[in-house]
């Protein structure tokens, strides 16, 4: 999946650089920068006990990388399109202090678990602009900055993966639960433009009984030179689904700081 959105970066970037073409039309803005972040949440079936990643699995901080293109085009009637991918891994070691079950399989004791958390959110939207306007206030001057709305849809494309192996037995395997689903979210968006510095927050959230998913963002960008800004934000991402036997509810939240440039 990475590839696929190196190759797409690469070809959008290079493909505005061409005069004379439509391209020309278009605003190109690309992000860069890493996720500090913590898994938590649980696993649950009805033959043992919740599981949580962050007690009893001793997951806590991990990182990882964050790349996203947004694409604004010069036509009422073309939405915006922001597409990102974050993808996170861990390794933990621990021994644990109860029986759980795993896709149907016993564990206790010494055990070995790994996660992978890809995810790709290509996000629709539609932006409206309300400019500020200057105010006085007895000598003084003001101005409040711009802000811009956003709605929309974000098509987020989950792919998790949990192994586990009993560390006690010679020659045993992982066993694994795997998630992939592909969960289309309602989208909000707040900007507000001060001079160089830009505060803004998101969410999309959908909560079905087949389809469960949150995620939200708080930042600040601040303009070091034109076209060239760097971020600070938190970021929140969670998700609920039936795999096998098994009951996951996992998520993921941290800091990310980033680089953006706008061509």
């Amino acid at each position: 999946m990475i590839y696929r959105f190196i190759l797409l970066l690469v070809m959008v970037t290079s493909l505005y650089g061409a005069e004379d073409s439509w391209y020309n039309k278009v605003d190109v803005k690309v992000e860069a920068g890493m996720h500090f972040s913590s898994f938590d949440g649980t696993l649950t079936n009805s033959a043992s006990t919740p599981t949580n990643f962050r007690s009893d699995f001793d997951y806590t901080n991990t990182y990882s990388s964050f790349f996203a293109i947004e694409l604004k085009f010069d036509n009422a009637y073309i939405p915006n399109i922001d597409i990102s991918y974050i993808n996170s891994k861990q390794n933990q070691d621990v021994d644990l202090n109860k029986t759980m079950q795993v896709a149907s399989y016993e564990f206790s004791g010494l055990t070995s678990t790994r996660i992978d958390y890809k995810v790709l959110n290509v996000l629709l939207s539609k932006e409206f602009l309300k400019k500020g306007t200057r105010f006085s206030f007895w000598r003084w001057k003001f101005y409040p900055g711009d802000i811009k709305y956003a709605i929309g849809i974000n098509v987020k494309v989950i792919d998790w993966h949990f192994e586990i192996i009993d560390r006690k037995v010679t020659d045993s395997e992982y066993k694994f639960d795997r998630v992939e689903s592909f969960i289309p979210l309602p989208y909000l968006g707040f900007k507000h433009f001060y001079y160089n510095l830009v505060t803004y927050a998101k969410i999309s959230a959908l909560s079905l009984s087949e389809a469960k998913s949150t995620n939200y963002q708080i930042g600040i960008d601040y303009k070091v030179v034109d076209g060239l800004y760097l971020g600070l934000s938190y970021m929140y991402e969670d998700f609920q689904a039936v795999e096998k036997k098994d009951s996951i509810d996992f998520r993921t939240t941290g800091n990310k700081f980033s680089f953006k440039y706008i061509f």
